[in-house]
């Protein structure tokens, strides 16, 4: 399994291998889907530091609009800049909050365990089911229908699954 820290360092270092192109929507759809994929299926619960990191953005835009993370850094730039601002931001937030990385990998080795362990999950779909689902309610999963958010949120699905 690869962890949160790892992952994003590995995005910012060859963005075009996991999105196509630097680019804070597919970025934002991307981690919904590997995150939400692997919280589901009961190995991780590094989301939590991404929950964080939304509460401190809008804390840090002084907004109480109801908007990602990734819209807010987008706001008024553009998508390649915004890309690259989020990492400036997340290592920002890291240091502000005092959780550093070693203690965010620690959570991810700590939670790692043997698969056939596992019972099946409700939320745990097939790739064929998931997109039955997204194309009923595309809104509840990717936020606003669109072929490019799809496409990165199948991405980090399929990254979890491996």
């Amino acid at each position: 399994m690869i962890n949160l820290s790892r992952l994003l360092q590995d995005i910012k270092d060859n963005p075009t291998l996991y999105l196509d192109k630097p680019s804070i929507t597919c970025l934002h759809s991307f981690l919904i889907g590997y995150l939400g994929t692997l919280s589901k299926l009961g190995f991780t619960q590094e989301g939590w530091v991404m929950e964080e990191f939304q509460e401190w953005i809008q804390e840090r835009a002084k907004t109480k609009v109801l908007q990602s993370w990734a819209g807010i850094i987008l706001f008024g730039g553009s998508e390649r800049s915004a890309f690259y601002s989020f990492f400036k931001l997340f290592d920002e937030f890291l240091k502000r909050e005092e959780i550093s990385k070693n203690e965010i990998n620690e959570v991810g080795e700590n939670l790692k365990f043997n698969v056939d362990d596992l019972k099946p999950r409700i939320y745990d779909y097939n790739l064929s089911e998931l997109i039955g689902r997204i194309k009923k309610s595309p809104g509840m999963f990717l936020g606003t229908a669109s072929i490019t958010k799809f496409d990165m949120y199948l991405r980090g699905y399929i990254l979890a699954k491996r």
